[in-house]
């Protein structure tokens, strides 16, 4: 098991029970003695099970309330427009560097910058040696995706050998509304893929129907290729 000794600057508080599960678990921390506008993760940032990299999403979030706590509480956020560069180790302390780039009369405009963001999937071969639970959620998450109803028919399909974010946008309608540990419905489409690429739009619903954010991401998806006998790595 990993160990989370060196994950974060310092040693996370206990967690509120005043907010919600996730909120705890996106908090940040300010780290003034570094500089004007620094942050850190309070905690570990989360590693999916057999992926090479932490979660890009939780980062996102991160990114969010570092950029939040340098703006008047009158300011919500409009949209986020993210890149991924590097792929990110949870063993390590994540910085946030926040630039103020514009301050607006109706708009605040922001820069974050952070590093290593690398999202792999789980091979069908690792799934019989996860945790049950573990297991089945993967499971779930496969059938979900139209990748089969069990592990033989996962492993049957042609495997990914890469699967990257290269940026991500969300457009948020209606701010307010958002609530992360409510019941929320997606939908989402492909317009286009090709070349190794893809671009997906999703739509985010409450439980009324209301519209309250639209994202629109691009990725990398390639296939293993079998190696060649006697091929050279040149």
């Amino acid at each position: 098991m990993e160990s989370d000794e060196g994950a974060t600057l310092m040693p996370p508080p206990p967690r509120d029970p005043n907010k919600a599960p996730i909120e705890n678990t996106l908090e940040v921390t300010e780290m003034s003695v570094l500089g004007k506008d620094i942050f850190t993760n309070t905690r570990k940032a989360w590693h999916p099970p057999g992926a090479r990299g932490i979660y890009g999403g939780t980062v996102i979030a991160q990114c969010l309330a570092a950029a939040q706590k340098t703006v008047p509480d009158a300011f919500l956020v409009h949209s986020c427009h993210c890149y991924f560069l590097l792929a990110g180790a949870g063993t390590v302390p994540i910085l946030f560097h926040v630039e103020r780039v514009r301050d607006g009369r109706y708009f605040i405009g922001t820069v974050v910058r952070i590093h290593r963001l690398w999202r792999f999937p789980v091979e069908p071969e690792d799934v019989p040696g996860l945790a049950p639970p573990v297991r089945r959620q993967l499971e779930q998450v496969a059938e979900f995706e139209g990748m089969g109803s069990g592990v033989d028919e996962w492993a049957g399909r042609p495997v990914v050998g890469m699967q990257v974010s290269l940026d991500h946008s969300i457009y948020f309608h209606e701010p307010l509304r958002v609530q992360a540990d409510d019941w929320l419905f997606t939908e989402m489409e492909s317009p286009w893929a090709g070349d190794g690429r893809g671009v997906v739009l999703q739509r985010i619903f409450a439980k009324d129907g209301t519209l309250l954010a639209t994202c629109v991401q691009e990725g990398v998806v390639r296939l293993k290729q079998p190696k060649a006998e006697g091929s050279s790595k040149l």
